[in-house]
């Protein structure tokens, strides 16, 4: 064991070797006369040469002596000159000649042995043993090191090569892009300049027909005088004939001007480099009608036609396709919240503002069954706006600061005086009791839109492109027709809205579908008729029921896929359909309607409707429809829907203008 330890020590120790040999000629190959490449031994002498030189001298007829002593070897080819064999003793003692040092000190790599060099890359002192291993690592490092720059080359070559190629696809591309752009540009400007022409059309049509009724009239009372006018002496005339005669043409005069109409045309691109939208058709009106549409420049379509933006008038579809979807109703049951009593309510999440409380239930209260019949509040006594102050006693805005309405919409109120608000974009029902004045929210809907109570814990809900029956008072819902897909079939609807129930039955107005549709209380589908004011397919909104009569309001769009519509209209039907007549504001100039939404009938009859675009609250008595009382109050901006507190004290509106909900009490006696 002791002489094998004193061999390796003799071999690790290089210094004698260095000192025997002349180590100049010792590594030159014979041939090339340069240092060894690759050593191998070609003759039975050891004469050793440079592999490299062996192949080159090799000659055709595969037959080579050795320089040196003349002996001779055959070879197939020059891949069998690899086969000779290798001079690893004239390599070990090339590898002692780059380390012949003296001792440095003890190896840095192993810690043992003493150390004869350092390393050329990073100067540590190592054995020859460790400095081989250290070297090949260097040299693996130096290989992959390489290799990589030699990727990166030919990938950055590659890309060169390539670069005209995708900047011209890249060219293409946008030209395509450019093209289908102004294709659907062009398009919509299209649908657009029709409909202009069909809404001049419905104006010229609408305003020809009442306006030559007061016209008729005219030229009657200018046939009637001309005779005396024809009579008159004017040296004979005396005052009062003159006065009368003079008052009386000048009226005349006056009431003539009063009908006179102009179509104006105004373009109103937006930049000059910016033609998205078409301009404006506006009707010049002399008087009282310039100033009423200076005073309500964007409220009825009979007087202005709105600027449209390309993104609306591809209509219902468009409508469809861009609204967020929010948690599915029927996915699970929406959660409940309250909120805390006082101003400053504890945060629950980004979609949960107010506190969470459980919902107090009464051990001996019974869950209602599906085949409990829906029963309708009672009709409200008679109402009179006159009674109300103009000015807002309450304004609500939403649970707190942080969490306000978005859209409110439909609202009802409970014998109790719990108040539920639709709050259509925030997907929720709110549920404010103005007793106590808390508000708690029930979330998981889509777009709740319209609502309506059947019995004191139920209500009726239209929900995007669904009718379902809940139990708010739990929060659980209870059964549900449609999907979240539109159709216009028994089982499937287009954004319906307005919804009432009479004698256990569910009317409601499918909107997009220009129907009304009735359930049965087990949402069920039984019966519908399509909504129509002559030819013309109409959009019903909301619905109000008394004494066997359905009120609905609606509204009739230029173009199937239009999101413009001329002035609305109030239908009256009988609950099998059949329609029995149509309070047509276009041509009831006393009305003054623009686009009716929420609609109530009270006891006494009288239809009371919030107009969105005039910003008013209206009533009529269905019988004479001559009277008409118009409401506007001070926080009013858009109005959307009305309904009173059960004492009659308070007129509640939603207002999507200002997305608040506002209270008016009655003014002191």
């Amino acid at each position: 064991m002791s002489s094998l330890s004193h061999g390796q020590q003799n071999n690790d120790d290089y210094q004698a070797v260095n000192r025997v040999f002349d180590t100049d000629s010792l590594f030159q190959c014979p041939l090339c006369r340069k240092n060894f490449q690759d050593p191998r031994i070609l003759c039975s002498n050891g004469h050793t040469f440079c592999l490299y030189c062996v192949q080159h001298v090799l000659p055709d007829d595969g037959i080579l002596k050795c320089p040196i002593c003349k002996e001779s070897h055959h070879f197939d080819s020059v891949s069998d000159i690899e086969q000779l064999q290798k001079n690893y003793t004239l390599q070990t003692l090339k590898r002692a000649e780059h380390h012949r040092i003296a001792p440095l000190g003890i190896c840095q790599l192993c810690n043992k042995k003493p150390a004869y060099s350092r390393c050329f890359h990073c100067r540590s002192l190592a054995c020859f043993k460790c400095m081989n291993e250290h070297e090949k690592n260097i040299v693996y490092e130096q290989t992959k090191e390489y290799t990589d720059l030699v990727r990166i080359r030919d990938k950055l070559n590659e890309n060169i090569s390539q670069w005209d190629k995708k900047l011209i696809e890249s060219k293409h591309n946008i030209r395509k892009a450019i093209q289908v752009d102004t294709e659907k540009q062009i398009k919509e400007i299209e649908d657009r300049e029709q409909a202009l022409y069909a809404q001049l059309d419905d104006l010229y049509q609408n305003y020809s027909t009442a306006k030559n009724i007061k016209l008729q009239k005219i030229k009657i009372d200018i046939e009637k005088e001309s005779k005396t006018l024809d009579q008159i002496d004017p040296k004979n005339w005396s005052i009062s004939a003159r006065i009368h005669s003079s008052q009386y043409w000048l009226n005349l005069q006056r009431k003539f001007d009063e009908q006179s109409i102009d179509f104006i045309y105004k373009s109103t691109s937006l930049s000059p480099i910016n033609h998205s939208y078409l301009g404006e058709i506006h009707l010049k009106s002399s008087n009282e009608e310039n100033q009423s549409l200076q005073q309500y420049k964007s409220s009825t379509f009979d007087n202005h036609l709105h600027l449209i933006p390309f993104d609306q008038l591809v209509g219902r579809q468009h409508i469809i396709k861009t609204e967020k979807d929010s948690k599915g109703l029927f996915n699970q049951s929406p959660k409940i919240h309250r909120k805390n009593e006082n101003n400053n309510p504890a945060k629950q999440g980004e979609n949960n503002e107010f506190t969470t409380r459980r919902m107090f239930r009464t051990s001996n209260r019974q869950e209602l069954e599906d085949n409990t019949p829906l029963t309708p509040r009672m009709p409200i006594p008679p109402i009179h706006l006159e009674d109300y102050s103009k000015k807002a006693t309450q304004i609500l805005t939403g649970p707190n600061e942080a969490d306000k309405f978005l859209a409110p919409k439909a609202i009802a109120i409970t014998n109790t005086n719990q108040l539920i608000i639709a709050d259509t974009r925030k997907h929720r029902i709110m549920i404010y009791d103005l007793n106590l004045k808390t508000m708690r929210g029930i979330e998981g809907f889509l777009f709740p839109d319209g609502l309506c109570l059947a019995k004191e814990q139920y209500i009726i809900i239209t929900d995007r492109h669904r009718i379902s029956k809940y139990d708010w008072f739990h929060g659980k819902m209870i059964s549900f027709i449609g999907s979240k897909k539109e159709g216009c079939t028994r089982s499937s609807f287009s954004w319906p809205k307005g919804v009432a129930i009479d004698n256990n039955y569910v009317y409601a107005c499918d909107s997009y579908n220009s129907r009304m549709i009735v359930l049965t209380h087990k949402m069920r589908y039984e019966n519908e008729w399509l909504t129509m004011r002559g030819t013309k397919k109409l959009d019903p909104q909301y619905i109000s029921i008394s004494n066997g009569l359905l009120y609905v309001t609606a509204w009739q769009r230029i173009k199937p896929e239009s999101c413009a519509y001329n002035a609305g209209c109030i239908i009256v039907y009988s609950t099998d359909g059949s329609a029995q007549r149509c309070i047509d504001t276009d041509s009831q100039s006393y009305l003054n309607l623009s686009v009716p939404e929420g609609i109530v009938c009270d006891s006494a009859n009288q239809l009371i409707l919030a107009d969105r675009y005039t910003s008013k609250i209206l009533s009529m008595n269905n019988d004479n429809q001559q009277s008409v009382m118009h409401f506007h109050g001070d926080k009013m901006k858009a109005p959307h829907y009305v309904c009173f507190s059960s004492d009659q004290n308070t007129m509640i509106v939603s207002d999507m203008g200002n997305n608040t909900v506002q209270f008016y009490g009655k003014k002191n006696p």
